[in-house]
């Protein structure tokens, strides 16, 4: 009888770790990360979402303003001091573009549209992941992975025009921390295409929701920081003209 239980404890001591650390199914895991932002209660009061951000790109240092609605509209105004240079936006079926306040307005190809569009459904915005799922994002775990001696969730995002998208999510705070895709940083200006990663930090609670305030994006395949942001101010819910996001005639 000692015996047996002699073996059986150091058996018992390493399948115990490994029941109570079970991998996640996708429910849960959407739960959990739901749960950690702040709720779904709190997500589905923002209506309409401002943050103002500093990005840095290469010796470049750029002010920018990020807005989007429940709607899947949205407007970027791009300011080098008091001076918008550059503007870009989506109202729902076009993108259009913008060099400065003094030229005429364009319309966009597909591909910048559809990083638009990418981008006004990825976490940290309005939408969380369940309201993504029901607006044609399929959602699917793609594993688990190592990364800096964390073993991150792998959760796979299918656009409904191909584009794929793969978040990180801790597996402690069960918060997006990276995010790898392959695209073009700037597919209004190239598009040519890099394996790019995207690491969140410096998450604060914002009317009951935790945002990034930080973010840098790197080029997997050289470690060569791409681009930087800062948040300086997040607004919520603020009313905006009905033209707002409209190309100007």
């Amino acid at each position: 009888m000692r015996l047996l239980r002699s073996l059986l404890i150091p058996l018992l001591s390493l399948v115990c770790p490994i029941i109570g650390k079970a991998d996640l199914g996708l429910e849960e895991l959407l739960d959990r990360h739901i749960h950690a932002l702040g709720g779904a209660e709190a997500l589905a009061t923002v209506n309409t979402l401002q943050i103002n951000l500093r990005i840095t790109e290469g010796a470049s240092t750029l002010e920018g303003k990020y807005v989007t609605d429940r709607q899947g509209r949205m407007r970027i105004d791009i300011s080098a001091g008091d001076k918008v240079v550059w503007t870009e936006a989506l109202d729902v079926a076009r993108a259009w573009c913008q060099q400065g306040a003094e030229t005429k307005p364009v319309l966009e190809g597909p591909e910048a549209a559809a990083a638009l569009k990418h981008g006004v459904l990825l976490p940290g915005k309005i939408f969380n992941l369940r309201e993504i799922s029901a607006r044609g994002v399929k959602l699917s775990i793609h594993g688990r992975e190592q990364v800096a001696n964390i073993h991150y969730y792998v959760l796979r995002l299918d656009f409904s025009d191909g584009f794929s998208n793969f978040l990180y999510i801790h597996p402690d705070t069960y918060l997006v921390e990276r995010q790898r895709d392959f695209r073009a940083m700037h597919p209004d200006l190239s598009l040519n295409k890099k394996r790019l990663e995207t690491r969140f930090g410096d998450y604060r609670i914002i009317d009951g929701v935790l945002r990034c305030y930080s973010e840098q994006t790197y080029n997997l395949d050289t470690g060569q920081l791409e681009q930087s942001g800062v948040v300086t101010a997040i607004h919520i819910n603020q009313p905006f003209d009905p033209n707002f996001f409209s190309m100007p005639q």
